[in-house]
């Protein structure tokens, strides 16, 4: 009985272990860029030996690509598909997911637009392992249901989704432009509130009849 304790005790040490080095990566990764990044910095910002950091992920790539993962399944949680209701109430709800999203996680966006002018291969390689052409397809289904029903205006999904995750990533990355061209020092909560308001506001009547 008490080997087991233990052993559970060691397990839930190692996931957040796991866990701590995981968010060290994602800073690291977004500030410095995969090339720029080292196991050892990474290791310090987790409080973690380099050693630590090789026994869970053996290689920097392993660690990029359980970041860039990570990243995916984080997003897949608040997928439009997913969000029940009809096209203004979804539409709604995604958005402001997704600048929330922007708001509290921005380096995430930043590690994923570093990935891409990459080359965007190993985010390539999670989309087909996560069946990405799947969701979309879902996705699209439900536009042209919500078109048939004459709901919304005749649009091709898939490019209003790109210009959503646009704003997602421009908010996120652009941030000191934001702040600049607003004449703000700092995105408070209020002006996050304004932003994330008035896109909804935007992208909803582009769309809706």
């Amino acid at each position: 009985m008490a080997n087991n304790i233990r052993r559970r005790g060691v397990g839930k040490a190692r996931v957040q272990q796991m866990e701590n080095i995981i968010s060290a990566a994602e800073i690291e990764f977004s500030q410095k860029g995969f090339d720029g990044v080292s196991i050892q910095a990474i290791a310090d910002r987790a409080g973690l030996t380099k050693r630590q950091v090789l026994y869970f992920f053996k290689t920097k790539s392993n660690l990029y690509q359980s970041v860039i993962k990570n990243i995916f399944k984080d997003w897949a949680t608040i997928d439009l598909y997913l969000i029940k209701g009809n096209p203004r109430q979804v539409l709604n709800t995604y958005i402001e997911r997704i600048l929330r999203s922007a708001q509290k996680k921005p380096h995430l966006s930043k590690i994923l637009i570093n990935e891409m002018t990459r080359g965007g291969e190993v985010a390539i390689s999670i989309f087909h392992d996560l069946k990405t052409e799947e969701t979309m397809k879902s996705l699209k289904e439900r536009f042209e249901n919500w078109k048939t029903e004459e709901k919304i205006k005749s649009i091709d999904p898939i490019q209003y989704i790109f210009l959503i995750w646009a704003a997602q990533h421009f908010y996120a990355a652009f941030e000191p432009e934001v702040k600049y061209i607003m004449g703000l020092k700092k995105l408070k909560d209020e002006d996050w509130d304004n932003i994330i308001e008035q896109t909804k506001k935007i992208f909803i009547n582009i769309i809706e009849k």
